[in-house]
């Protein structure tokens, strides 16, 4: 009698297709997002069935509650089982957020994120502790990049580090207690400006010895509740960027260093005359780092915006000014000189600092530094 050849039932067969599936699509897909919708169209209709089918092969599915800080809802990553679990880096972190956030939030908070580039260049700037104890401030922190590059600043050494982060938008909140969750420090979830002027009025044994910002740009309204607010404390100007960094400089202790990427827009006309007048006042400019190109700053962010990054430190005599330049922040073009402060502030000069235009780090009385630059 002739055998009939052999056929898999039909359930077996499904079963085989599906495995054969979920084996290709872990194979191309592998420690990448993917979507959850493209997941449970290969493996199954639920996360308990689709999870079951590839841990069979040796693959685990990670969720936004897994990693809050790494996936969005929605998204999944497929990881082999004997490997420990995936960290992205803080820059991969601020990008995906970047990408996820709407425009319009980020033009509601002046929120733009800090590129690590930027920010590890800024910790540089500052001067070593010797063993002493930092008492960081970072208002504005987003998710803590700032104090992320400071922290591992090498050439920085404390004998203690506490970190004061302040931001205002909660859905950063979690992202930043990841960055800072192994560093002493208060996570506060607030309105920086509303904080300060109260620390500055109520709580005067809170200050700090260093400071690093990235502030929100964003117009204040004449009649608003925050420009009451900062008249409170003596701070009279239009911006929230230069009301961060005013505020900031109050807050820090004699001697005390603050570092901040700006628009440059404060070192010109009348309406940041007051904010000038404060700075150099209450401190003493010893580096401005100017970048060539007005599109590489926040180039991710598409922010057509000349920016400065300044180091003041609270107190003290001014001396010569550090002036570097690059083109982009990868500062892989990197230059500097010192100058004597003359050439970048004449007594009559009251109204300009650095030249509305960026051809020539000039005053109203000549060229003084820095020659062209493509805007």
């Amino acid at each position: 009698m002739k055998k009939k050849p052999f056929k898999y039932p039909r359930v077996e067969k499904e079963n085989i297709a599906k495995n054969t599936a979920v084996k290709a699509f872990a194979a191309n897909f592998a420690r990448r997002v993917v979507t959850a919708e493209a997941v449970y169209e290969v493996a199954g209709t639920d996360h308990t069935k689709a999870h079951d089918e590839f841990q069979k092969n040796g693959y685990t599915i990670l969720t936004h509650r897994e990693c809050p800080s790494l996936l969005a809802s929605g998204q999944m990553l497929l990881w082999p089982i004997d490997e420990a679990s995936p960290k992205f880096s803080i820059d991969q972190r601020r990008r995906r957020i970047s990408h996820i956030t709407a425009k319009a939030t980020k033009s509601e908070l002046g929120q733009f994120l800090t590129p690590y580039t930027t920010a590890c260049f800024m910790a540089s700037l500052f001067e070593s502790g010797n063993g002493n104890v930092c008492s960081l401030l970072d208002p504005g922190s987003g998710i803590g990049s700032l104090s992320d590059a400071f922290l591992k600043e090498k050439c920085l050494s404390f004998y203690k580090v506490h970190v004061t982060a302040c931001e205002i938008d909660s859905k950063l909140i979690d992202e930043l207690k990841e960055t800072l969750q192994d560093i002493e420090s208060d996570i506060v979830h607030g309105d920086f400006i509303e904080l300060a002027v109260n620390w500055l009025q109520f709580e005067p044994k809170r200050r700090f010895t260093h400071a690093i910002l990235n502030p929100p740009y964003k117009k204040i309204r004449s009649s608003s509740c925050t420009r009451k607010l900062l008249r409170h404390v003596g701070i009279e100007t239009v911006n929230f960027y230069s009301a961060f960094v005013a505020l900031s400089l109050k807050l820090l202790e004699h001697g005390g260093q603050l570092v901040a990427i700006i628009p440059r827009s404060f070192c010109n006309g009348p309406y940041y005359k007051p904010f000038r007048q404060m700075i150099l006042k209450e401190s003493v400019i010893t580096h401005i780092h100017l970048f060539e190109s007005r599109r590489d700053a926040f180039k991710e962010e598409g922010v057509l915006q000349e920016n400065v990054i300044i180091k003041l430190v609270k107190g003290g005599t001014q001396g010569d000014v550090t002036i570097s330049v690059s083109t982009s922040d990868s500062f892989a073009d990197y230059r500097q000189e010192d100058r004597l402060f003359s050439d970048i502030l004449k007594p009559m000069d009251t109204e300009v600092w650095l030249a509305e235009s960026p051809t020539h780090l000039i005053h109203f009385n000549g060229s003084r530094f820095l020659g062209p630059y493509e805007g």
